[in-house]
């Protein structure tokens, strides 16, 4: 009965927090009803999860609602939301309809996937710096110009047009061609010199010259096959390289590297690295590439590696360990099993010359 009492009497902060790992509204719902005082106390730690809220609520739909009893919580947590996304599409129905004089101030994102052709298409450019939008996802085309107050871009699949001279806003942070077939050559002074974030997908092919990329850049996914270490930024924080290119003897990746996605080639340049916490390793060329694992650097925490043999000892800093297609000697590597105390651990079809 005393463990019951304390289970009851949780805290408001507490209960909130336990709220917001709920993902769906009605499970919200029920668990208020587990007891008396939660339901009565609903007001004060409830909230509804508006990010699966797709549309916007008109007051006669709040009004035709039949759970009185949350109303109120339900149009306060639709008032306190500010991730609204704006879908501009064509199609014979819509649920909500907005006049083309303006964007509503509630919009920070906007996905615009009218034909090009489209009367609607260049005038809803025309209206985005006049709104709160700040993203544009899966841009089709830079045939208009791309409005200045744009701090997100990311570009629709087949997007492969050449990128020009001020032809992305100054102000830009986040750029992204995941998932398209860009595959344009890049030069100096054409990206933004606040960038921050740069995704470059498989079917980039371009090499990456020194000066390209703006030394704010903290994160960049590159599969080039040209790569050059000297391209890289200093304060590059995140990279996820998926190429295979080798580094030279002399080469020094950048010191402020906190993640790193590379060949294990690259494994006597990692060595150096002081701030490297997450490490994955591709293999190079060969399926039994030998991987020594003394060049993991002892800051390192979280540790994937897709395949090789591995020798020398695991750092016994690492608490997320992914083995995929391994080799090794356990005794060899786990030397004194009570130093790794691991949060997560994938050993997948691997083979331990011992067994």
């Amino acid at each position: 009965m005393i463990n019951q009492l304390y289970y009851v009497n949780l805290p408001h902060l507490l209960l909130a927090k336990i709220i917001s790992l709920i993902h769906e509204n009605v499970d919200r719902i029920v668990f208020t009803l587990t007891c008396k005082r939660w339901f009565n106390e609903r007001h004060k730690y409830l909230s509804f999860n508006t990010d699966i809220i797709k549309e916007i609520i008109t007051k006669k739909e709040i009004d035709d609602s039949f759970l009185n009893s949350y109303k109120s919580i339900y149009i306060d947590s639709i008032n306190r939301k500010n991730n609204y996304h704006l879908f501009a599409s064509y199609g014979n129905s819509t649920d909500y309809y907005i006049e083309l004089n303006k964007l509503p101030l509630i919009y920070n994102s906007i996905r615009i996937s009218l034909p090009q052709e489209h009367s609607y298409f260049e005038e809803i450019y025309r209206l985005i710096p006049l709104s709160n939008i700040t993203t544009l996802k899966k841009c089709q085309t830079l045939r208009y110009r791309l409005p200045e107050n744009l701090t997100s871009i990311s570009f629709f699949q087949k997007f492969n047009e050449p990128l020009l001279p001020g032809y992305l806003p100054a102000n830009l942070k986040i750029l992204s061609f995941k998932y398209t077939i860009f595959n344009q050559p890049i030069k100096v002074g054409i990206l933004p010199n606040i960038l921050e974030k740069l995704i470059l997908d498989r079917g980039f092919r371009q090499p990456l010259e020194p000066g390209v990329l703006p030394t704010s850049l903290k994160y960049l996914t590159y599969h080039g096959i040209f790569f050059k270490v000297e391209s890289l930024p200093p304060n590059l924080e995140v990279f996820k390289y998926y190429g295979r290119s080798l580094l030279k003897e002399n080469d020094v990746l950048p010191m402020t590297l906190h993640t790193l996605t590379a060949p294990s080639s690259w494994l006597p340049a990692i060595k150096s690295l002081p701030n490297l916490k997450s490490l994955s390793l591709t293999f190079s060329h060969y399926d039994d590439e030998t991987i020594d694992l003394g060049y993991l650097p002892s800051s390192l925490t979280q540790l994937e590696i897709e395949k090789g043999r591995y020798i020398s000892t695991m750092p016994p800093s690492i608490k997320r360990l992914d083995l995929l297609h391994a080799e090794y000697d356990i005794d060899e590597i786990f030397k004194d099993r009570s130093q790794y105390q691991f949060d997560y651990l994938l050993n997948m079809l691997t083979e331990d010359y011992n067994m």
